[in-house]
Formats: C-alpha cells, structure tokens, sequence
C-alpha cells in the first residue's frame, strides 16, 4: 500500500543512556539523530514492518470511527488515515514510575512521530523496553474523541514496551456531521430502491483525490433514500449506482459545515430497454398458373352441355 506510513526507528541501544553513568548532551538522542517520518507517509512500492527483536520491542496501533461508539473496530467501521501519532518515552525508569502523563525525568525523554496511513494503521519498532506515551491527534473541526486503549477519551495512552512484544496503542473518534440523501432515475423521477451509495471524504486536507480520502458505501432503502451519521465535517463526493442496469449517477460534490443535515439528490440516467419487435409472418407465394383458366373450362363445358341439349330437342320435333 503506497499510503501505509514506514517504520519509525528509534536510536540504538549504543546512543540510549544507561543506568551506569548520567547521560550527556552528545550521548542523549535528539529530535535531528532520532530519523522520524515526514508529515506524509513515504511512498514505496511495498512496506515490511520490522517485527521486534530479543532486546527491543514495537508500538502498533489504529485509528478509527467508531460509529457505534462501543471502543471496539467492528466491520464496516470507517479507518482514518493521516492522523499524527507522537510517541515519547524515557528508558531506565522502573515500571512502578510508568504514568500516562509524564512529567520531567533526569533521563532526556526519546521523541518520534508519524503518520496514519491508508488503512489507519502506524507502527514504531525497535523500541528498547521501558515505558512510552503515545498521542494521537487529529486538530478539525466536527471531530470529537470517542475512547482510545486505556478507556479514556483524551487520546493519551501510556504504553510499557517489552523485549520482543507488540504493545497496542488504538484511539478512536467520531465525526459529528450527517449526510443524506435520494436515488432516483432521471426520465421520470422514481426512486431506486437499494440502490448503492459510495460517497468519498476527501480528508483533513479537503482535497479529493489524495491519501487522506475515505470512501464510505451505504446501501439506500425501498425508496431510494440513504443516511450517513457521524461523519466528519468537510468536503465529499457522492455517487448512486442502480443496481439493475449497471448505470451511475454524475458525482454530486457536497460540503457538511455543520451539525445541520447535508442532503444530496442523485438522479441516475438509465438507459431505455429495448423493445422486443413482434414475430414476422413469413410471406407466401402464389404458384405460377401453368394450365388453362378456371373460367374459360366452365364456359365451355357450359356451352357443350346447352348445344347437347339443344340438339336433343331438335330431334325429338323431327321424330313427332
């Protein structure tokens, strides 16, 4: 997936600071010997995710609408990619000083980031063990936090990282816009009964077409109406399919601004069924007439007969 973010690694075990001596200012990792990702996720034609080690361990984690809102990632739950997700963590503290919020430590806290990608999944790998925060935050407005792994809605979770373990850190939000809307079919106005509805938001980013877009799909009722709670504020393109004769409707560009329900008409353009022209008699032809005329017999034979019987009575006078 070209938009799934890179591992962000962290500095090694030689440049973490050990309980052994104070760490100096050459020996504590900063922002420039820490390699983190870009605000984007860096394009590649395939992403390996490095699993941890012996000695170190990872962070992995989602982001997502949880549209029921029960801080579980069910079926059919929207992902949210690029979001900013900021690890920090300090090695060499006990697990009994671990805190949600960490506050100043003798220890120079180690700091990375990254970003979501297209499936709303990050991961941070090669991790010494210890313990680490991590922050997600989406800075929009019609978003809202939900809950996060912890149970808590502030999208803080503090994190203990063990040698050759995954440690799960997932946060989930909700948008706070509705958008609604008919199918129906152009030449005369009927509704389209389940029909399909496929409505792309085009990201924190308002702009279509980019890695941060989410295509949302819903299914409209018997007549041809469809509903969508809980999305976010912004910019979106919707697209109504009729399932019967294959035909789409032109994208409708649509902004939701506010909690003030957004509606969308989606007329589809079907094309006309073909009539079925009825059967053809097959045409006769008259044989060709190759003997005397009907007609013509007739007479004769009725001349013939009235010559006979003429004759007859001529004789019949002679003989009396």
């Amino acid at each position: 997936d070209t938009g799934a973010p890179t591992d962000t690694e962290t500095p090694t075990d030689t440049e973490t600071p050990t309980d052994t001596g104070a760490p100096t200012d050459t020996e504590t990792p900063t922002d420039t010997e820490t390699p983190t990702d870009t605000e984007t996720p860096t394009p590649t034609p395939t992403t390996t995710t490095a699993a941890p080690t012996a000695e170190t361990g990872a962070i992995a984690g989602v982001v997502w609408f949880d549209r029921n809102q029960n801080g579980r990632l069910d079926k059919g739950e929207w992902l949210l990619p690029g979001v900013r997700v900021e690890l920090t963590g300090t090695f060499g503290i006990p697990a009994a000083v671990g805190s949600r919020h960490l506050t100043s430590s003798p220890v120079t806290p180690l700091t990375a980031h990254t970003v979501t990608g297209k499936a709303g999944q990050y991961h941070f790998s090669h991790l010494p063990p210890g313990h680490y925060r991590a922050t997600a935050s989406v800075d929009a407005a019609g978003f809202s936090y939900t809950s996060d792994t912890d149970g808590h809605r502030d999208w803080i979770v503090a994190v203990t990282v063990t040698s050759g373990a995954t440690s799960q850190a997932r946060f989930a939000g909700l948008g706070k816009g509705t958008l609604a809307g008919n199918v129906f079919a152009k030449s005369n106005g009927v509704p389209i009964g389940e029909a399909s509805v496929q409505c792309r938001w085009a990201g924190f980013d308002d702009v279509l077409g980019t890695a941060d877009d989410i295509v949302i799909n819903v299914v409209a009722d018997a007549d041809g109406q469809f509903h969508l709670a809980h999305v976010p504020f912004g910019l979106f393109s919707c697209v109504g399919h009729d399932p019967a004769s294959g035909a789409d409707s032109a994208a409708a560009g649509l902004w939701v601004l506010s909690i003030v329900p957004v509606h969308s008409h989606l007329p589809v353009a079907i094309p006309p069924v073909p009539t079925t022209p009825p059967p053809t008699t097959p045409a006769t032809t008259d044989l060709a007439n190759t003997g005397p005329p009907i007609r013509r017999l007739l007479t004769l034979a009725i001349g013939l007969l009235l010559a006979g019987l003429g004759a007859l009575h001529v004789g019949r006078r002679r003989r009396a």
